[in-house]
């Protein structure tokens, strides 16, 4: 049974309904709660330009005076309130409290080691959890699995290669972990023939298992999911908690050239007068880091920044807390990577005198054990779940690219909005896209709706009345790691969202070749 709504894995980006322009946000002064103009006269410098049209009568114009190097929506210095009582005031649409409810949103459980465990396997990865009806619905992106082992999971083999809700309530205390969830009226154990089969690099991506446990949705918040090995060992663990506000997914700082290969996101939300900070990293120094050297400023952490850019290095400021602050709050806040460089947290809380709506839009820097600089990404709400593919291997390719990452969709008028977090890419060869080599890097919707079956993912995907193919343009840049982060390409292919939900998207490599698929979720 397919979901009821976009199942999204947690560490991708996404976007509101009114998708953030880049370079608008990049020209829009900071505005902090200091500034003269009060909240409760005018909430102008929230909108967006349609939205500050419409609520000219509040005082608000789209302009560029002031510090700006562009247009924002501010306050009229010389806007005089009509005397009519007809108009009431609204919010504007990116209010926490409806956008950000839990109950609007999936649960996830990111993934760390089972409590006690000592084996070889590292996994990592996310499994999220939806509802149909009355059955709940599984899915995951997962690695450093069981490639042969768990390829087709041994019969006979209690819980071997599985993923399944136990009772309990933490992945701290193996004793508390508990054993499946599910209601006690049913006459067995429905969890099963939920398993994963992950292909020869150890991943495994699934976009949804429907299983009937008896409980609802709100029943398994909070509980554990468990990953089993072949023989049915408990290796990974993780609870189930509601989609974060916000989030960041990392990618180098700019201008870094150092050894140090960063994956993962970092997550921010709110919790009454403070900022929670959650994050899943991977590719950190693992001894360096795993007591952070005293004495050395800014060493092992994970700081919010006042810029609004991971693009210009001289333009993601310093610490951002509230001026009025005595002292530098961010220093507590401090990774600790396990012996594979891999560092999860459920939740850090801070004092910086500001709130989730002032962070949305700033970066989110990693240091190194010197303080050094050495990963940035931008906070981005995560309150309505965009349409994404997660990236796997083409159907037959067997090449030695191993490409992992997500490519979201959007729509920004008669235009769609693609978006791309990628690893794994052809560092050097599409660096600068080879010329007259068709679809070599690109990245591309296509017809199809599968990626199970080379024949029949099709080719690209635009309407028929347009007279030549809009594809070419659209090409990634990785840098020197291998990576590619891109927040928003734009095309006309004379389709809409709904028209392309269900169809593949490709990547290509330097020779056109096609070497990664997935499914528009």
């Amino acid at each position: 049974m397919a979901p009821s709504k976009p199942l999204v894995a947690a560490f991708f980006t996404f976007s509101l309904a009114d998708p953030l322009d880049e370079a608008s946000m990049l020209q829009m002064p900071m505005v902090d709660k200091t500034v003269e103009a009060d909240a409760a006269d005018c909430r102008c410098p929230a909108y967006f330009e349609h939205e500050c049209t419409e609520n000219a009568f509040q005082g608000c114009v789209w302009t560029d005076m002031g510090e700006s190097n562009g247009h924002w929506c501010q306050c009229d210095p010389n806007f005089v309130p009509l005397p009519s009582t007809d108009v009431v005031w609204t919010p504007p649409v990116l209010d926490p409290v409806e956008l950000w409810s839990p109950h609007e949103l999936e649960y996830e459980a990111v993934m760390g080691s089972y409590p006690g465990y000592s084996g070889d396997l590292h996994f990592t990865g996310s499994v999220s959890v939806d509802k149909s009806g009355s059955n709940i619905i599984l899915s995951w992106h997962l690695s450093g699995l069981e490639a042969e082992l768990c390829a087709s999971p041994p019969a006979g083999v209690g819980n071997a290669c599985g993923i399944h809700i136990h009772s309990g309530s933490t992945c701290d205390d193996s004793s508390a972990v508990g054993g499946h969830y599910y209601h006690q009226s049913m006459a067995a154990d429905p969890w099963s023939p939920v398993v994963y089969t992950p292909d020869a690099s150890g991943d495994s991506t699934s976009s949804g298992n429907t299983i009937a446990i008896g409980h609802t949705l709100s029943d398994v918040n909070g509980r554990a999911i468990v990953v089993h090995d072949h023989t049915g060992g408990r290796v990974a663990c993780g609870t189930i908690h509601a989609a974060p506000a916000a989030k960041a997914s990392m990618g180098s700082y700019p201008g870094y050239s150092g050894d140090l290969h960063f994956t993962g996101s970092v997550s921010v939300d709110e919790t009454e007068n403070d900022i929670r900070l959650s994050w899943r990293l991977g590719g950190l120094e693992a001894e360096l880091c795993a007591s952070p050297p005293a004495g050395v400023g800014n060493a092992c952490g994970i700081h919010i920044h006042s810029g609004s850019t991971c693009d210009d290095s001289s333009s993601v400021g310093g610490h951002y807390y509230h001026d009025d602050m005595a002292a530098d709050p961010w220093s507590p806040v401090v990774y600790t990577p396990d012996a594979s460089g891999a560092s999860v947290s459920a939740g850090n809380l801070i004092t910086i005198g500001h709130s989730l709506s002032d962070v949305m839009g700033r970066a989110i820097v990693v240091h190194d054990h010197t303080g050094g600089r050495v990963a940035c990404g931008i906070i981005q709400p995560t309150g309505r779940l965009l349409p994404t593919a997660i990236m796997g291997n083409y159907p037959g390719y067997s090449g030695a690219l191993h490409l992992t990452g997500s490519v979201s969709v959007d729509e920004s008028g008669n235009d769609l909005h693609l978006s791309w977090h990628l690893g794994g890419l052809e560092a050097t060869l599409c660096a600068s896209p080879p010329t007259g080599v068709g679809n070599a890097c690109g990245i591309h919707i296509h017809s199809g709706s599968t990626c199970d079956d080379s024949s029949a993912v099709g080719g690209h995907y635009y309407h028929e009345d347009m007279a030549a193919d809009p594809w070419s343009p659209v090409v990634y840049t990785p840098d020197a790691l291998g990576d590619s982060t891109s927040s928003g390409y734009t095309i006309a292919i004379g389709h809409s969202l709904s028209d392309v939900r269900g169809r593949a998207i490709v990547v290509h490599d330097h020779t056109g070749g096609r070497v990664a698929c997935g499914i528009i979720q």
